[in-house]
């Protein structure tokens, strides 16, 4: 119940309904917003 209510909460920040919900869409923003884009995590070394 909480994941819909996070997706509602996207729905309102961007102002349109958050249509895809599989957490794979929602990783895959995540990733963006930090600036990794399809490069996946960044290990240090």
């Amino acid at each position: 119940m909480k994941t819909i209510g996070y997706l509602g909460q996207l729905d309102k920040l961007f102002g349109v309904p958050a249509t895809t919900r599989n957490w794979n869409t929602i990783v895959a923003i995540v990733r963006i917003l930090k600036g990794q884009g399809k490069q996946g995590r960044q290990t240090a070394t």
